[in-house]
């Protein structure tokens, strides 16, 4: 049976922002969070499939093996848990990617906040 909820990746990640030229901001704020939290992206953010990929590998393998390490992660980008618990209970999508998407638009967010007020 066909799932036609399903997102694949870049498709979630587009439909987070509203200017598609912005993801390679996006991307850079993703890698510089993750960073943070001691997580290395080695995939280049100028090449968006195989940044986005790992990406997935990495949020993928923290659902399954730390969830601690997750949830500091979401903390750290400024996600509240209860987002993430409405984004995961009312989908029937994938939960890296429906994760993915809500780091995505929460970087999107900071982008365009330190847009505003640098100006």
């Amino acid at each position: 049976m066909e799932n036609h909820h399903a997102m694949n990746l870049p498709e979630a990640v587009a439909d987070a922002l509203t200017v598609p030229d912005d993801l390679p901001a996006v991307l850079e704020q993703i890698n510089k969070d993750f960073a943070l939290q001691g997580v290395q992206i080695l995939a280049p953010a100028t090449d968006y499939l195989a940044f986005l990929e790992e990406i997935r590998g990495v949020v993928a393998d923290m659902v399954t093996n730390d969830v601690t390490g997750l949830a500091a992660l979401l903390y750290r980008i400024d996600i509240p848990e209860r987002a993430v618990n409405a984004t995961l209970l009312n989908s029937e999508q994938d939960s890296d990617v429906l994760l993915i998407k809500l780091i995505a638009k929460r970087e999107y967010e900071k982008v365009l906040s330190r847009r505003k007020w640098s100006k």
